[in-house]
């Protein structure tokens, strides 16, 4: 929880005590859902931590590109790629089996 770049309940601009329960609370749901993924990534074979974890799927993106309606289409067509992954990104693409997300 003190970890200031992904999960550390500061900086808070929250004045009434309801505010700041609510953010604390977000705050520890937050850190209680990457305690879950990286266990589920121990349990694969995948030894990292949170933050290493975070760092790497941040990285990730996808790139959609949108193309106009040709001929009697009405919608556009969009194509969506994923950037170029590293190794280590591929590992956890697959492992966590992201590819379920991605748009086609």
């Amino acid at each position: 929880m003190k970890d200031p770049h992904h999960l550390s309940p500061r900086p808070q601009f929250h004045w009434t005590d309801q505010k700041i329960e609510v953010h604390v609370f977000c705050c520890v749901l937050a850190y209680l859902l990457c305690a879950l993924l990286r266990r589920q990534l121990h349990t694969r074979g995948i030894d990292r931590s949170i933050s290493a974890i975070l760092n790497e799927l941040s990285q990730i993106r996808e790139v959609a590109v949108i193309f106009p309606p040709q001929g009697k289409q009405r919608k556009p067509t969009i194509k969506t790629t994923l950037s170029t992954l590293s190794d280590e990104q591929r590992t956890l693409y697959e492992t966590l089996g992201l590819e379920r997300y991605q748009n086609t």
